[in-house]
């Protein structure tokens, strides 16, 4: 956002937007004005319950499907919230899975999915974010601190 432009007239990305954390910022950005596309991987009700809640309440949200573990879903979120709202000024990265299994239980597969959206998503979600952002405008990623304290068992194999 530029120092001209009131939190109320921004326009925002919110990737992993549905619940938890997410849905608490989509809804504190939207109740401070702003016009705000989400993204959800999965439970569309709740998803788009969210977005009608908004604008029920007079603001303007609307919910994406995207799978921030595929650099093509994640560019169309973008793409989708350019289009809709006409312009990008804040971006937040909330979206992040937690896999969790001993070493050597641990499926390939698995790792390379947190991978794909814990750390490529991110990357993803700047390359196709950023060209479209104002001089002012915001980057907010959202990391776990489980990325460098392991507590327990079964935590080895987080990227």
């Amino acid at each position: 956002m530029s120092s001209e432009r009131k939190h109320g007239d921004a326009v925002a990305l919110v990737l992993g937007g549905s619940r938890g954390i997410g849905g608490a910022i989509v809804e504190r950005l939207a109740a401070e004005g702003a016009k705000v596309a989400f993204t959800y991987s999965s439970s569309p009700d709740r998803a788009e319950a969210l977005a009608a809640r908004i604008v029920r309440e007079g603001g303007a949200a609307i919910a994406l499907k995207a799978d921030s573990g595929d650099a093509a879903e994640v560019e169309a979120a973008v793409d989708q919230t350019l289009a809709e709202f006409g312009r990008l000024d804040v971006l937040v990265v909330n979206a992040g899975i937690l896999q969790r299994a001993t070493i050597d239980r641990f499926a390939l597969e698995d790792f390379d999915r947190m991978v794909a959206v814990n750390v490529r998503g991110v990357f993803a979600a700047l390359h196709y974010a950023a060209p479209h952002l104002p001089r002012g405008g915001r980057i907010i990623t959202i990391g776990s601190n489980t990325a460098v304290r392991v507590g327990f068992p079964g935590r080895a194999s987080m990227p």
